[in-house]
C-alpha cells in the first residue's frame, strides 16, 4: 500500500488561455478541476500506475465537501479529519509559460493535528510506503513532519518525504528513507549554491552517511539526480511537446513510490518516476498521466551518469 500524505488539500483550476493578457479580461480554451495537493496527485498518479493508494488528509468547509466527493469520483480511497477551516483553491493558468496562485489555507487547530496523528496511526502497517509531501497549512509546526516520520518508521514504513524549508529541514531530522527536492530547496537547506554535480553528490553523501537511503534532486525538468550509498546517477527526460508541469514533481514521487512497491531497484525506479513526470507534461491537471505514454516514455529517460 502507498499511503500519502496531504495536510493542505485544495481544488485545483487549470486554465488554459492561449493569448491571456495580465491586466486584461481573458478567456479560458480549456478548464480543468480536480482534488489537489501534492499528495492526492501522487495518489491519483499511482492508480494510474494500477497501484493501491490510501490518501489521508485533513479537510473542511464548503471546499472540503467538494473535495470528497470529487476524490469519490475518481475513486481515490481518501480517510481525512474533519476541520471547521475551509479547505483551500489554487489555479493554474497555461499559455506560453505557467501562472500558478496557491491560496494558503485557514488554520486549523491542536486537536485537529492530534486527531490527524490518530488516523495516521491507524492507518499505516508495516511495509507500506508513506509519501509525506506538499505545503502547510496554518497550526502545524515544522516538528509535526518529523513525528510522522518516526511514528511511521516505528511501524515499519518506507518513507519518502517532499516538502519545503522548515518542514524538510525538521522531517530530514527524522530520517526518513527518501529525500525527494528541488535544487533551489537543497541549496537553501544547505545554505550556499551548488554549481556542479561533484559538488551535488558530495553534498548529498553526507546525508546518506547520516542515515537517509536516497536523495532525489530534480531541477525543473532538466537533469533529475539521485544517490544512494551504492552510487549516484543523473537522469535526463525525454524531450516532449509540454502542455503542463503542473504536477510533474509529484508523479515522479509517484513512479519513485510505485516502482519501490513492487520490488524495483533505487534507479528503477527513479527511472519509472522520470517517465511520470514527463508523462504528466503532456496533459492538463496533476497526476493525470496515461500508462501508455509513461511505457513509451521510460525507455527514452538517459541514464546519463553513474559514480560509484
Amino acid at each position: 500500500m502507498i499511503v500519502t500524505v496531504t495536510l493542505n488539500p485544495s481544488i485545483d483550476r487549470t486554465l488554459y488561455c492561449k493569448d491571456f493578457k495580465s491586466g486584461s479580461i481573458n478567456t479560458a480554451e480549456v478548464v480543468k478541476t480536480a482534488p489537489g495537493g501534492k499528495g492526492i496527485n501522487v495518489s491519483r498518479a499511482v492508480i494510474r500506475l494500477s497501484g493501491k493508494t490510501l490518501a489521508l488528509s485533513i479537510i473542511g468547509g464548503v471546499t472540503g465537501r467538494i473535495i470528497v466527493s470529487m476524490m469519490e469520483n475518481e475513486d481515490i480511497a481518501l480517510k481525512y479529519v474533519s476541520t471547521i477551516s475551509e479547505s483551500r483553491m489554487c489555479y493554474g493558468i497555461i499559455n506560453s509559460e505557467e501562472t500558478i496562485i496557491n491560496e494558503t489555507g485557514q488554520s486549523i487547530y491542536a486537536d485537529e493535528t492530534i486527531q490527524f496523528m490518530e488516523l495516521f496511526s491507524k492507518n499505516i502497517a508495516k511495509g507500506d510506503f508513506i509519501v509525506i509531501s506538499g505545503s502547510a497549512i496554518g497550526g502545524i509546526s515544522p516538528q509535526f513532519y518529523a513525528d510522522l516520520v518516526k511514528r511511521a518508521k516505528f511501524f515499519g514504513c518506507f518513507v519518502i518525504v517532499d516538502l519545503k524549508e522548515d518542514n524538510l529541514y525538521s522531517a530530514i531530522s527524522a530520517l526518513p528513507d527518501i529525500v525527494k527536492v528541488n535544487k533551489s530547496e537543497f541549496e537553501n537547506f544547505l545554505g550556499y549554491s551548488i554549481n556542479n554535480l561533484t559538488d551535488l553528490k558530495t553534498n548529498a553523501i553526507k546525508l546518506i552517511e547520516k542515515g537517509i537511503k536516497g536523495i532525489i534532486i530534480t531541477d525543473g525538468g532538466v537533469d533529475v539526480f539521485g544517490c544512494t550509498s551504492q552510487g549516484s546517477w543523473s537522469l535526463t527526460p525525454p524531450k516532449v511537446k509540454v502542455i503542463n508541469t503542473w504536477g510533474s514533481g509529484d508523479c515522479v514521487a509517484a513512479g519513485i513510490a510505485y516502482g519501490l512497491s513492487i520490488g524495483k531497484t533505487f534507479i528503477e525506479a527513479l527511472k519509472l518516476g522520470v517517465a511520470c513526470g514527463t508523462a504528466n507534461t503532456l496533459v492538463y491537471g496533476a497526476g493525470f498521466i496515461e500508462i501508455e505514454d509513461v511505457n513509451r516514455l521510460i525507455d527514452k529517460v538517459n541514464v546519463l551518469t553513474n559514480y560509484k
